[in-house]
């Protein structure tokens, strides 16, 4: 029989975990052991099985120490909602899992004796017994199950369960991070105060940029419309909305997308009502809240700040983002939704800074960031912050945040936060809906965000304060800084000055120290340069001699030279330095793999022989890591002997 099973196999997992229990069963009885202990092991074999098909290889008669402690020190703390008590009938289940195994030939174990795999569940059931005990290890579930138990609720009761649930989601956010532990990223919402990292340096957009993304904003152009179609007053419907042919005209202007009507499969629909255009609703809330228009006498009209919008756009830009984040980007497009929906969409608004840091993480890095990727950092902070009836609620759930994430995104689109791109466009009986892309923050939109981040108490360091160094000073300076702090300091350098300007006092500084490690924080400013000329003046620096080594390295690490050219037979003192730099950088094992550029052993020992002599300031350090990390033997008592005749040769010159 074959006792792997796939995953989705149901059938054939009940009828192998059947086959090997009634032969635990008899295997166990026949060996003389009580009634109550066959039942006990009989279970916890059984759960054993179900968890190598569902979370191991499917694989249910081989075991070895991995499995094993995958098994007892991950799963069962995380999913088996039992204490450390059970810990002994758990092992006990394993131990007779095996046992029978074993004497029926069917124990397929990667070279393990039986004895040896009794030995690592012996090892593991103390580690196991204070993981069982641990909250930090427990899954949704499990805490939700303990925390049901420990206020009296009878788990069994499905009713007691879905009122104890009803009751749980309505309680603050902290309340529920104190069962759950704190959602996805920090992200609890309001009112809480994690420690969260701190992220990467970032270089900002320069005052003048910042200022010309803010009047750029899409929303102001639209609010202008907006003044300029109600400049003589709109007459609102009795309920406050819109009228009909003023719903329809300003879903045009404002390009939301929207109609009044729409056909479908030949027939035509009229819309009710404007306040049914959620868009359209949303800009018109939006507009009210940041004080673009008023309503008096139920008459629509601009006000003072909207007549004169486009008179300061960035005092403008601020305004009106502003009134977006008070409103709730999400909450303010509808307050008529569901009985958790509310909680759902007040919990991502309140968890905006949250949200944002995907997109701000791949603005740090240049690139853009998934819709996707934020929707499921999304849906997976809500499924820790609230718990649902069941797997169709928490499947709609699901939806409702994607969407959600969606309105969010439109919303700072429109506000000039971010760009929407790469998107599709679904056409949905009155409006058109964007679906996936990716997003990019604009200049005003990295600040704004990083404000967020900080308010949020996350660290968001700058660069930019060397900007006004020269390059020899600027070297100096960085020489002690992290790789990450010294990388943006040199991209704000660099992005201050012109192409030549750059390449031209970096290549100069290069020069004129005598610092190797100036050199690297130099090529490193030259490879932030970029273009034809950074290459030109690594090139010149490649023939000097003591710089060839780093310039060597720099030329192969950007695909310019080829990785054999790190090594020249015919200048031993700058393939030192290239070793030097490779053991630095990267570590020993690196340096050795350098090394084999050499040739065979033989060769490796001729060159190490005659290299002792070479000039480089590095070549004791490599010939002592050579000795120590080479393979090779007598490869590395070469390495020893060359190591101590260059620091005699360098003592007697």
């Amino acid at each position: 029989m074959d006792w792997k099973v796939a995953p989705g196999d149901t059938d054939a997992f009940n009828t192998a975990s059947g086959r090997l229990d009634g032969m635990l069963r008899s295997w166990m009885e026949h060996a003389g052991a009580p009634s109550e202990q066959v039942e006990a092991s009989s279970r916890y074999a059984g759960l054993a099985l179900e968890w190598k098909w569902l979370y191991g290889d499917g694989d249910l008669v081989s075991w070895d120490p991995a499995s094993l402690l995958e098994y007892l020190v991950g799963w069962c703390p995380s999913k088996l909602s039992a204490g450390p008590e059970a810990v002994g009938e758990i092992v006990g289940g394993l131990h007779a899992l095996l046992g029978m195994l074993d004497s029926e030939g069917l124990l397929a174990h990667d070279g393990e004796s039986l004895e040896t795999l009794n030995d690592v569940i012996e090892v593991l059931e103390p580690e196991a017994f204070e993981a069982m005990g641990d909250p930090s290890n427990f899954s949704l579930a499990k805490s939700l199950v303990y925390a049901m138990q420990a206020e009296g609720v009878d788990c069994e009761d499905e009713a007691a369960v879905t009122s104890w649930m009803t009751e749980f989601n309505s309680r603050p956010f902290e309340e529920r991070d104190a069962v759950l532990g704190p959602a996805l990223g920090g992200m609890a919402g309001a009112g809480s105060s994690p420690s969260f990292p701190v992220l990467p340096f970032v270089v900002l957009p320069g005052d003048d940029e910042v200022a010309a993304s803010k009047a750029k904003a899409p929303v102001l152009a639209l609010f202008a419309a907006l003044v300029d179609y109600c400049d003589a007053g709109l007459r609102l419907t009795a309920k406050g909305h819109l009228s009909r042919k003023d719903g329809d005209a300003l879903a045009v202007l404002l390009e939301t997308g929207e109609r009044m009507e729409y056909t479908f499969a030949g027939r035509t629909t009229k819309i009710r009502s404007s306040a049914e255009l959620p868009q359209l609703s949303h800009l018109m809330r939006w507009a009210r809240k940041a004080g673009v228009v008023w309503v008096r006498h139920g008459v629509l009209r601009p006000t003072a700040f909207g007549r004169k919008l486009l008179s300061d756009p960035s005092a403008a830009f601020d305004r009106v983002l502003g009134a977006l984040v008070d409103m709730g980007p999400i909450m303010s497009y509808s307050a008529e939704t569901g009985w958790y929906w509310d909680g759902v969409s007040e919990f991502l608004d309140a968890s905006l800074p949250h949200l944002m840091l995907l997109a701000y993480l791949g603005w740090s890095a240049g690139e853009s960031a998934a819709l996707s990727d934020m929707a499921a950092t999304a849906s997976e902070a809500v499924t820790r912050a609230f718990q649902f009836g069941s797997d169709m609620a928490l499947d709609m759930a699901r939806m409702v945040v994607d969407s959600d994430i969606e309105r969010l995104v439109g919303a700072l689109d429109r506000a000039g936060v971010l760009e929407w791109s790469d998107f599709t466009e679904e056409h949905r009986f009155e409006s058109v809906l964007r679906r996936g892309g990716v997003v990019t923050l604009t200049p005003a939109g990295v600040v704004e965000v990083r404000r967020w981040l900080l308010e949020a108490g996350y660290g968001a360091p700058t660069a930019g304060a060397l900007c006004d160094l020269e390059a020899t000073e600027l070297l100096d300076a960085l020489v002690d800084r992290s790789f990450d702090e010294g990388r943006a300091e040199l991209a704000a350098w660099c992005a201050k000055r012109s192409v030549e300007e750059a390449v031209s006092g970096l290549s100069e500084a290069i020069m004129a120290s005598e610092s190797p490690a100036n050199w690297q924080v130099g090529l490193v400013g030259l490879e932030i340069a970029g273009s034809d000329l950074a290459e030109a003046a690594v090139r010149a620096l490649d023939a000097d001699p003591r710089r060839r080594g780093v310039a060597r390295c720099w030329l192969v690490d950007n695909g310019l030279e080829p990785y054999e050219s790190l090594y020249d037979q015919e200048d031993p003192a700058s393939f030192l330095d290239v070793l030097a730099l490779r053991l630095i950088a990267e570590g020993v094992d690196e340096m050795c793999a350098v090394f084999e550029l050499v040739g065979d052993k033989g060769e490796q020992l001729e060159w190490l022989s005659v290299s002792w002599r070479a000039p480089s300031m590095f070549a004791a350090e490599v010939f002592d890591a050579l000795g120590r990390a080479h393979p090779d033997r007598r490869v590395a008592k070469e390495a020893r002997k060359a190591a101590m005749r260059h620091r005699s040769w360098r003592a007697s010159c």
